[in-house]
């Protein structure tokens, strides 16, 4: 399956390099840049590459920490599956799962409220020295809310984190687990994991000197070797397009069905600036989107260590991009690497809407 990747997706690039050239040369100069040591793009629709380059230290099997894209390729999609099965609601009350969860305007809070950033929960919280997550998840529940639930959309790592919970309780299997058997074993996903096996260590993107192959996510690190939900995946460029491919087929690939179309036309439809997961017109949505991809229907995920998943429901491609730019210095790049992020969203776009 690996090489038959390669060859599809080379045989196109050079078939169409100089088509190409354009978005290939911004990725060049990213690594120019120093925004990242090594980079992967991937463009594809659901049955074809168009497009795979790579730059620096980078290649299609390269291991990286794709941060926040855990939020939608495990947690979101586990939450949908679980509701598919009837073993809980989007309408279900967070109050129901999590008895602390109690205080002014709390028993208004749904699941579909975290997952959509709308539930009153403040964007994180730091962890104390020691502290388990059972405590946490509690200390977190108990807090008071930062606003009323729905007034506003506040993006949310406790949201999440509480929804990896939440799967872990309503399946009875840990999330890594639940994940491995219900989603990544499904589609093929041999490499996804939130702990890299030995097998890949060489093959893996460092974060900083010290976490080559650990989760970058100071959160997610603290509560080690358990897994959260909004941080930890480790994956490639390879998986990733196949669950890239998934969502863009309604939620099946190659005759495995991973979730029905309803449930990927409601992760995927917008209520305010976000989905169920998914980004549409958030504040964060800028960049991953760029100038092209129609505003409220392409949809995306980014990750702060510099990775980018964009679907477009409408052109029927997506783009898959994968670094590792806190490598490079956190603060240094971040500003520089949101523009390069959004330059090559909107190169991409140009390519794919004046192609025929």
């Amino acid at each position: 399956m690996k090489f038959f990747f390669c060859f599809l997706v080379l045989s196109l690039t050079s078939a169409h390099a100089g088509d190409w050239a354009n978005v290939n040369s911004i990725l060049q100069a990213g690594l120019s840049d120093k925004l990242f040591s090594g980079a992967s793009l991937y463009v594809g629709s659901t049955q074809v590459g168009l497009n795979q380059h790579s730059v620096g230290d980078s290649d299609a099997g390269k291991i990286y920490d794709i941060a926040s894209l855990t939020k939608v390729v495990v947690t979101t999609t586990a939450v949908m599956i679980l509701v598919e099965r009837g073993e809980l609601s989007l309408s279900d009350k967070v109050s129901k799962y999590f008895p602390e969860f109690v205080g002014e305007n709390k028993d208004l809070v749904t699941i579909e409220d975290l997952m959509r950033h709308r539930s009153g929960l403040p964007s994180g919280a730091k962890v104390s020295e020691a502290e388990s997550l059972d405590a946490y998840l509690k200390r977190v529940c108990s807090q008071d809310l930062n606003y009323k639930p729905l007034s506003k959309t506040v993006y949310s790592d406790l949201s999440f984190i509480l929804l990896g919970r939440l799967v872990e309780m309503v399946s009875g299997i840990l999330l890594a687990d639940f994940a491995s058997q219900n989603i990544f074993i499904p589609l093929k996903m041999l490499n996804s994991s939130f702990k890299v096996s030995t097998a890949n260590l060489l093959r893996c993107a460092p974060t900083s000197v010290a976490r080559n192959c650990q989760v970058h996510d100071p959160t997610a690190f603290h509560f080690l070797p358990a897994s959260v939900g909004n941080a930890g995946l480790f994956s490639n460029l390879e998986d990733l397009s196949r669950f890239g491919r998934m969502i863009l087929g309604g939620g099946e690939l190659d005759g495995v069905r991973i979730l029905s179309k309803q449930s990927v036309s409601k992760m995927t439809t917008a209520s305010g600036p976000r989905g169920l997961g998914w980004d549409f017109t958030s504040e964060f949505s800028t960049a991953p989107r760029g100038e092209v991809f129609p505003l409220g229907v392409s949809f995306g995920h980014t990750g702060y260590t510099g990775t980018t998943l964009w679907i477009d429901p409408q052109s029927e491609t997506f783009y898959l991009f994968l670094s590792n730019r806190v490598f490079m210095g956190d603060e240094r790049t971040k500003k520089p690497f949101s523009e390069f992020r959004k330059k090559l969203s909107t190169a991409i776009g140009k390519k794919v809407y004046s192609s025929p």
